[in-house]
C-alpha cells in the first residue's frame, strides 16, 4: 500500500475543517442579521475610520500571512536558497514606502480602497 493512500482525513480533521469554516461564517451571520440596521456602509467597510492602529496591523498581518503564504514561502527558501532573503527584504521595504506615502493620502482623501482615486 503507498503512502499516498495512507493520508486520509480522520474524524478530528473534518471536525476541525467544519469548525474553521463554522465560526466564521456564524459571526458574518450574526452581524448581518442583528446589527445591520445599525451600521452604515462607511461604518461596515472602514469602521468609521475610528479603527486602532494595532487593529488594523492585525487585520493586515493576517491578511498577507495566509497558508498558501507560509507553505509557499518556505518551499521556495528550500528551492533557491539564501537568494529569499533579497525579496523579504524588498517585501518590507515596499510595505513601509507604501505605509508612509499612499496610506496617508488615501486616508485624507476618505476614499475606500485605490480603484476609487481618479488621477
Amino acid at each position: 500500500m503507498s503512502q499516498l493512500n495512507k493520508l486520509q482525513f480522520s474524524w478530528q480533521d473534518y471536525l476541525i475543517f467544519a469548525t474553521s469554516l463554522t465560526i466564521p461564517l456564524a459571526i458574518g451571520v450574526f452581524f448581518f442579521f442583528y446589527k445591520r440596521q445599525q451600521q452604515s456602509t462607511d461604518s461596515l467597510l472602514v469602521g468609521d475610520r475610528s479603527l486602532n492602529v494595532i487593529v488594523v496591523a492585525m487585520s493586515l498581518i493576517v491578511s498577507m500571512l495566509n497558508g498558501i503564504f507560509i507553505i509557499g514561502l518556505t518551499a521556495e527558501i528550500h528551492y533557491h536558497g539564501v537568494k529569499m532573503t533579497y525579496m523579504a527584504f524588498a517585501a518590507v521595504t515596499v510595505v513601509v514606502f507604501f505605509a508612509h506615502t499612499f496610506v496617508p493620502r488615501y486616508h485624507h482623501m476618505q476614499v475606500t480602497s485605490a480603484y476609487e482615486v481618479r488621477l
